[in-house]
C-alpha cells in the first residue's frame, strides 16, 4: 500500500523549521518518496523518524540540504545474535507499528515537502 502524501509547508521567516506526524503505520516500509517545491529557500534539511509510542525511536530517513524529488529505499543494518552490526548487511526495509514524525529544518518561507511511503 502507500501511505501518504503527507505534506509539510514551512510558515513565514523566522519560522524556518515545520514538522507533521502521521497516523499510525504498520508494516515494512519499502520506499519512501519525496517532493520537493522551493518556493522561499534554496534547500532543506528533512528528518524523518518513528515516534516511539509502540516501540523505540528509529530513523527512517535523513536527508541533507535536500533540492531534488526521488525515492529512497532505507534499510536497517542486520544484528548477529550477540547484538552486533553486521557489516554490508542489511534488511529489506524498515519495520514500524507506529507514527512517524516528518521535520523540515533551514527551509524558507512557503518551502514543501510531500512525503509518501510504500509499505508492505
Amino acid at each position: 500500500m502507500i501511505a501518504g502524501p503527507y505534506v509539510v509547508t514551512v510558515g513565514d521567516y523566522p519560522d524556518t523549521d515545520a514538522e507533521l506526524d502521521t497516523g499510525l503505520i504498520s508494516g515494512i516500509i519499502l520506499d519512501v518518496g519525496v517532493r520537493i517545491t522551493l518556493d522561499g529557500g534554496s534547500s532543506m534539511d528533512v528528518a524523518i523518524n518513528t515516534k516511539g509510542e509502540s516501540s523505540l525511536v528509529q530513523n527512517i530517513l535523513t536527508l541533507a540540504n535536500a533540492t531534488a524529488d526521488a525515492w529512497y529505499r532505507p534499510r536497517a543494518v542486520m544484528h548477529d545474535t550477540a547484538g552486533a552490526e553486521l557489516t554490508g548487511q542489511y534488511n529489506g526495509g524498515i519495520s514500524v507499528h507506529d507514527k512517524i514524525n516528518i521535520a523540515v529544518t533551514g527551509a524558507g518561507a512557503g518551502d514543501q515537502l510531500e512525503v509518501w511511503f510504500m509499505v508492505l
